[in-house]
């Protein structure tokens, strides 16, 4: 693990080699056969590692690495939380899901552009630096609006 942990540091495995390694899912499994066991046995523990799964979802890593596969993954995950929470989270992540399945079937160019290119923005070139391109457009506007309603009255 260390040396999996090192090599992906320096630049010397990719995070799909560290994804694909065997020894991660080994350690996968037995966590969650130690999980399994604490649930049995405990309900507070139970409580608390769906907190942790429901937090994990919502942090969705997939933006900051520019993982499209990992992030339509994590809404499909999503799915019966936002059925929980309300029918319209539940309806506009369904249609999500649906247009972004016939995306690649319906305009095979532009799915291609779209997970290389334009899934996140990069403001440097780091591994660890997407930003969702709504959550860009939103900070620049609410830059703009702010720096227009500072300095002057109103906004034309």
């Amino acid at each position: 693990m260390k040396t999996l942990f090192l090599d992906f540091l320096t630049g010397y495995s990719t995070p799909e080699n560290v994804y694909k390694n065997e020894i991660l899912h080994t350690l996968q499994e037995k966590l969650n056969s130690v999980i399994e066991e604490i649930s049995k046995n405990s309900p507070t523990a139970v409580l608390w590692f769906q907190y942790i799964k429901q937090v994990e979802l919502i942090t969705d890593f997939s933006f900051r690495t520019r993982n499209w596969d990992l992030h339509f993954l994590y809404i499909r995950l999503m799915l019966p939380y936002f059925h929980a929470a309300t029918y319209h989270y539940a309806k506009s992540a369904h249609l999500y899901v649906q247009q972004c399945d016939d995306l690649e079937r319906m305009h095979k160019n532009e799915y291609e552009k779209f997970v290389k290119q334009y899934f996140t923005i990069r403001r440097s070139e780091e591994f660890w630096t997407g930003v969702p391109t709504d959550q860009v457009i939103e900070q620049e506007l609410m830059r703009n609006f702010k720096g227009q309603m500072t300095h002057e009255r109103g906004i034309t």
